[in-house]
């Protein structure tokens, strides 16, 4: 009987084996708050004390949720999302752009597809020299496929950053590389926290930072940040500047980013940021860019 037992406690020991071989528990990442620990505000979303204050302390706060989503980021291999982008390029605020965007993080890959004229970029890290791939949109397709250097005159034409700048990590650092220089200052910097907006169907927090005078920030009059209450990174950000034309950009809008249906860990190869059917860097039709 003893031996009946044994045997059978055996065959229940391995049918357990390989049951959780054939279906192992699912990776999952924490939200940012867990993964960073417990990381006290300065007022807590519940309080009733001031929302509005001048000085560092609310900015402070917003640099908090920011570091908390950065450090979060850094651990999601890719994703996809539905990318807006509106800027403000040599005094021209230009249309918004609506992209379909796949990003991975190593090494660092960006394909982008534009919805309305079917512009495409693709990048990746170490492959074609660091160049671009990209195809023209509308009548310009017949042009073909060009390498361009991502900070040349032509690639830059239509924005104020390279597409090696794109993406929701590097838009945590930059916020984080604007607020440093102030998170200690107790004049000319007043930071608010707004009550709770969508994104997307995602509830975020809502900061507004804005700046008393150009000395104070010479870049930007001010900003409005939308901050993933899971993720603690930014979804939609809306920047100012000094500059106002009356007639065309009243308040001064200078760069407008927003991040929809995005899909973290998102199952990216190498196919996915070059032409189809191609190596990355296969020949072109066009010249490349010599910026």
């Amino acid at each position: 009987m003893k031996l009946v037992a044994l045997i059978s406690a055996l065959l229940l020991a391995l049918t357990a084996v390989f049951r959780f071989a054939e279906n192992p528990p699912a990776k999952t990442l924490p939200d940012a708050q867990s993964a960073a620990g417990v990381t006290q505000l300065s007022t807590s979303d519940s309080s009733d004390g001031p929302r509005r204050q001048s000085g560092s302390v609310r900015l402070r706060d917003c640099s908090t949720v920011l570091e908390q989503g950065r450090d979060w980021m850094r651990q999601v291999s890719g994703y996809t999302a539905i990318f807006h982008k509106q800027e403000r390029v040599e005094d021209q605020l230009q249309d918004q752009d609506t992209i379909e965007l796949k990003l991975r993080h190593q090494p660092f890959s960006v394909s982008m597809h534009w919805v309305d004229d079917g512009r495409i970029v693709y990048f990746r890290q170490g492959s074609n020299r660091n160049r671009l791939t990209v195809r023209m949109g509308g009548w310009r397709a017949r042009f073909g496929w060009a390498n361009l250097n991502p900070d040349s005159q032509l690639a830059m034409s239509e924005s104020r950053y390279p597409v090696t700048d794109v993406g929701i990590l590097r838009l945590c650092e930059q916020l984080l590389e604007q607020f440093a220089p102030n998170n200690d200052r107790e004049e000319g910097v007043f930071c608010e926290w707004l009550p709770d907006e969508e994104v997307g169907g995602r509830k975020c927090r809502v900061f507004s930072v804005e700046y008393a005078s150009p000395q104070v920030r010479p870049d930007y009059r001010r900003s409005l940040i939308w901050l993933d209450r899971e993720w603690s990174v930014p979804l939609m950000v809306k920047n100012y500047d000094w500059h106002r034309d009356e007639a065309t950009n009243p308040e001064g809008l200078i760069e407008n980013y927003r991040y929809e249906q995005i899909v973290i860990n998102a199952d990216l190869s190498d196919e996915d940021f070059q032409i189809p059917g191609s190596h990355v860097g296969a020949k072109v039709t066009m010249k490349s860019s010599k910026d």
